[in-house]
């Protein structure tokens, strides 16, 4: 099937909506939320609005149908908005959606029953078990019609009793087969043979059954892409769970052909600590993208929204945009312009630019902006809630403490005391300081909170405060701003010198705002100098 890009959407095809797809978009888009809901999963309900409310003006977007195997991304980063639109792409006839959370329990059942069970099978092995696995799913969700075409396709899945419980019923089935002659040995025995007896396979009917798929797929010029969304949390503490992961990994590095993909969507927060699963990083992660917005690319999808809610609830408003180009910068503008007050007075009752006041309290995210923007404009009385004059510092107020929350979930499981040592470490620390001002905060009031969780080492405290965005590096002051650079935005790890000055991230200051950080010279911008950056050579790709 021939490669076809999908098509940007434009402000005329917004006008084209009709009436059963207007509707559709209420239940979305409305007085409590008019920038839309925050979660792509909530979106999942409704075709239309999923399709509408997406946006393609980015490099996310371009980068992902470059066909990275693995894509990266942070809570809030759009990796299941970018997943669930790859059905969109034309070059996929079958996408191929296997939900993570089941597909990791059963092979972890199947493979390695108990811990103790670990390494009596290679990952090269336990990586062919992925490998049938993922080819057993594409088989079973073929369309019928094309399965009863294809005699070993159905006979192999009859064969493994697919609908009962799919690979893990298989390998289940061949370990119960010899229980009564495990006598006291270890079960990872009885793993090994049955891994044996799929690549024996018997009578070929697995090998028969993906020949015959795979011809298939060329004659029809078919491609299929199977994808696995990312868990929130893998339990890496448990090591058959950390062996289930590396084989997985080395599979997302090996698997396909010219007509079967696989696409595994990973967490950013835990990047790092799967990286050091991989027992050949270059190999697992060579074609793998970051989920990296820059403040053009959010703001655009603000504007987007904007346009959508005027379309539904004033759509005699939205004609006075149609000429404009929403891959035009100066487009952008002027459609934010058109709702957004240019100037606000912050908490400190200083007056900033608007936009900069809200892109400096977000992630760079497009979970936080949108949030921000709905904490705005949010109104329950207005007839439209852009009619009515805002209060952009108390609109942002709101949404820095659900932000602040989503931070602190999405590394609760590996900083489970992260809002308590924020709160007696940022409330004792100036907006900038130097690392000597961050180790005594530390050792007078951080040590016995870390120490709780059973870590008392300076350098994981740090650590842990510039993984989460608490912290990060000041550089060039102008005017109001420090331009400044967090963890969150860089490709790798923010690496800081001794030498370096530090500084607090907006959010953090903000919820654990103190006499001791609540003024100072400038205020911190965070990769202000990514404010003009289109991303003509930026790359994704890490």
């Amino acid at each position: 099937m021939r490669k076809v890009e999908l098509r940007h959407k434009t402000i005329q095809d917004l006008l084209e909506l009709n009436s059963y797809e207007i509707s559709e978009l209420k239940g979305f888009v409305n007085r409590s939320t008019p920038f839309g809901p925050i979660s792509a999963t909530k979106l999942r309900e409704s075709k239309v609005a999923n399709d509408v409310l997406f946006n393609t003006r980015n490099k996310v977007w371009e980068f992902y149908q470059r066909r990275p195997r693995i894509v990266i991304g942070r809570k809030g980063s759009g990796k299941t908005s970018i997943l669930s639109h790859t059905h969109q792409l034309e070059e996929y006839r079958y996408v191929v959606n296997v939900p993570s959370a089941k597909a990791i329990t059963e092979f972890r059942r199947s493979v390695y029953p108990s811990a103790s069970d670990v390494g009596l099978v290679f990952v090269e092995e336990a990586a062919e078990v992925w490998d049938r696995f993922l080819n057993t799913e594409i088989m079973a969700l073929l369309p019928e019609e094309v399965i009863a075409s294809l005699p070993s396709v159905s006979s192999y899945l009859e064969a493994i009793n697919r609908g009962a419980g799919g690979i893990s019923q298989s390998l289940s089935a061949a370990l119960n087969e010899n229980k009564e002659a495990l006598d006291g040995g270890y079960i990872g025995y009885l793993i090994r043979a049955a891994l044996d007896l799929y690549r024996g396979d018997g009578e070929g009917t697995y090998r028969k059954a993906l020949a015959d798929l795979d011809w298939h797929l060329a004659e029809t010029n078919s491609k299929v892409i199977v994808i696995l969304d990312s868990l929130e949390n893998y339990h890496l503490d448990r090591p058959e769970n950390a062996e289930t992961v590396c084989a997985l990994l080395k599979c997302a590095g090996e698997y396909g052909t010219k007509f079967r993909s696989f696409r595994l969507c990973l967490p950013a927060e835990m990047y790092f600590e799967l990286r050091e699963l991989s027992e050949n990083v270059e190999k697992d992660f060579v074609n793998a993208m970051a989920l990296h917005w820059l403040p053009i690319e959010l703001m655009t999808v603000i504007a987007w929204r904007y346009l959508v809610y005027l379309r539904i609830y004033a759509p005699d408003e939205i004609r006075k945009f149609s000429t404009l180009d929403m891959g035009s910068r100066e487009d952008v503008h002027r459609i934010l312009d058109s709702f957004l007050p240019q100037e606000t007075l912050n908490s400190s009752g200083k007056k900033e630019y608007s936009l900069v006041y809200i892109l400096r309290h977000s992630q760079l995210l497009p979970r936080h902006l949108i949030g921000i923007m709905n904490g705005i404009f949010s109104n329950g009385y207005s007839s439209s809630v852009f009619d009515d004059e805002v209060s952009i510092c108390d609109g942002l107020r709101t949404a820095e403490q659900s932000i602040y929350e989503g931070v602190k979930s999405a590394f609760h499981k590996k900083h489970p005391n992260l809002d308590s040592i924020c709160a007696c470490t940022i409330t004792e620390l100036p907006r900038f300081f130097s690392d000597g001002d961050l180790h005594k905060v530390f050792n007078f009031h951080g040590k016995a909170a870390m120490a709780s969780a059973g870590v008392a080492d300076y350098r994981e405290f740090k650590r842990m405060l510039v993984e989460v965005g608490a912290i990060g590096r000041a550089n060039n002051r102008s005017g109001l701003y420090a331009d400044a650079e967090f963890e969150y935005a860089v490709r790798g790890k923010l690496n800081l010198s001794v030498k370096d000055e530090l500084c607090l991230h907006p959010i953090f200051s903000g919820i654990h705002e103190s006499s001791v950080n609540r003024d100072s010279g400038h205020y911190v911008y965070p990769h202000r100098h990514l404010f003009e950056d289109n991303g003509a050579h930026r790359s994704l790709m890490i």
